[in-house]
């Protein structure tokens, strides 16, 4: 029960329960359950599960299973299977197979297979394999290709947003600058008219509501080719010519990422949104100079007057601000050069100046409408037009035009549509409209026109609208106009005739009209 004070002659075939105070003669068959306090003079047949309290003097011909308590002077002639409690001062000729619970004062011969858990102070002596290559985005050919101040700022939410949906795209490795461009602009412009919050949407959706986002947006943001996506489209080389997101729910503002298109964009449609940029924001307009066709009206657009960059686009046939918060005097430089302009719609502005000369010079002029606008002035340009083609003319809902209806309008024969009600036109009605022969939709409707109104206008066979209520004109409709109307003549079309005829005691006598009272619609 106690141990024995001298050493056995051969050893125990199972080991002691308590610790010899002496050491054996020979060694034991198998391990000790507890430390000997003294070091054993031959080395163990089998190793030791525990550690010994004093370090052996010689070196173990096989590794521990565990560490030493305390550092060997020398080192092993064989890696440890486990990591040292302490660091060697020195190093070991062979990598360790685990990581070091401490580092290295000093560096190794040979790298690791395995990472370190903590940096080196120290270089390695030897460079680390290259990394594999991997599909990278040209940053550079990016903020190169921006026209903001600054680049393209590639910090910014949208801006990073689109680089790191970029950098996920599968086919990545295979674009051309071109479409590596364009992807990341068209993602920018989705990110920044996307459900974006601003007080324009307050108005329209209620303060704190959620915002709808895009009505369509089928193929956007996703790894298919961008001309496939809902309003894009593109010429045979894949560059996008076209943007039509009429109608769609865009909110927010269109960032100046859109320039990055600015080399093959010829059509963008923005119309109807709830869109808001203003002044500087605008500046992308002028650097679109590829535009043939231009609408951006019903959105939340503010300049003082029109943007000036309108006046680099010089190549556009299609032109519509209308409806948008555009305010102050027009400029006519912005259309002198644009001499390729067929249709140009500007209303529901507030310009509170005349009409430019240099829009009444524009040569193949054929829609033309500026209603609604705080116009001033008279009517006198009308009858300097340039264009041969011009087919409609609306200058209503205007009470700063003021003056007559010149007569020199007969020579424009070219109109068939005519609107210059509700301004603050006097004097009488020109027999010289009976010129235009090809009148088809005549409103003269609330202003201050006196006198008859002219038989002649019946040789004005084609029109099918002829409005003058809310005028001071008296007398009869004259009976040729009325033969204009279905069923009295057999080619009757005028189907909608409208005058001051209410009441027993009419301004004007017309048995043929179809309103009497104005609002006639």
């Amino acid at each position: 029960s106690t141990p024995s004070s001298t050493p056995s002659i051969t050893g125990s075939l199972s080991p002691s329960k308590a610790a010899s105070t002496v050491p054996s003669g020979s060694p034991s068959q198998s391990p000790t359950l507890t430390s000997s306090l003294m070091p054993s003079a031959r080395p163990s047949i089998a190793h030791s599960k525990m550690p010994s309290v004093t370090p052996s003097m010689k070196p173990s011909s096989s590794p521990s299973m565990v560490p030493s308590l305390k550092p060997s002077q020398s080192p092993t002639s064989l890696p440890s299977k486990m990591p040292s409690v302490t660091p060697s001062m020195k190093p070991s000729s062979s990598p360790s197979m685990v990581p070091s619970l401490k580092p290295s004062q000093l560096p190794t011969s040979l790298p690791s297979s395995e990472p370190t858990i903590k940096a080196s102070s120290e270089p390695s002596e030897q460079p680390t394999p290259a990394p594999t290559p991997s599909p990278t985005i040209d940053y550079k050919l990016i903020a190169s290709n921006a026209i903001t101040e600054k680049g393209v700022d590639l910090s910014g939410n949208c801006q990073s947003q689109a680089i790191n949906w970029l950098g996920n795209n599968a086919m990545l490795s295979s674009y051309t600058e071109q479409k590596m461009l364009q992807r990341f602009a068209l993602a920018v412009i989705h990110c920044s008219t996307n459900s974006v919050k601003t007080v324009y949407t307050d108005y329209t959706y209620g303060e704190g509501n959620d915002i709808p986002g895009w009505t369509h947006s089928d193929g956007w943001m996703t790894d298919v080719d961008e001309c496939s996506w809902h309003g894009i489209s593109c010429d045979e080389t894949g560059a996008v010519t076209g943007i039509d997101l009429t109608s769609n729910g865009l909110t927010g503002s269109i960032p100046d990422e859109i320039t990055l298109l600015n080399g093959s964009l010829k059509h963008l449609d923005i119309s109807h949104n709830i869109v808001a940029n203003e002044k500087a924001q605008l500046e992308w307009i002028g650097q679109l100079d590829k535009l043939t066709h231009l609408d951006v009206h019903f959105n939340n657009f503010h300049d003082d007057g029109l943007p000036s960059g309108l006046q680099h686009l010089t190549d556009l046939h299609f032109l519509d601000i209308s409806y948008c918060l555009f305010f102050g005097e027009l400029d006519g430089a912005i259309f002198k050069d644009m001499q390729k302009l067929r249709y140009l719609e500007m209303g529901g502005n507030d310009y509170n100046s005349p009409m430019p000369s240099e829009i009444v010079d524009l040569p193949i002029l054929e829609h033309l409408y500026i209603d609604n606008t705080h116009l001033t002035g008279d009517l006198n340009w009308l009858s300097h037009c340039h264009s041969k083609n011009l087919f409609e003319v609306w200058v209503d809902k205007n009470p700063g035009v003021v003056g007559t209806i010149p007569w020199l309008i007969g020579e424009i024969t070219s109109i068939e549509s005519l609107s210059i009600s509700s301004c603050g036109l006097t004097g009488t009605v020109p027999t010289e409209l009976a010129d235009l022969t090809g009148m088809q939709q005549l409103w003269l409707f609330n202003n201050t026109l006196t006198g008859t109104i002219p038989s002649e206008l019946a040789s004005l066979t084609s029109m099918h609208t002829f409005h003058v209520e809310d005028n001071k004109l008296v007398g009869t409709m004259p009976d040729e106009i009325c033969e204009l109307r279905p069923p009295f003549g057999s080619n009757g079309i005028l189907g909608a005739l409208a005058a001051d005829c209410e009441g027993s005691q009419p301004e004007v006598s017309c048995d043929c009209c179809t309103c009497c009272q104005s609002p006639c619609l």
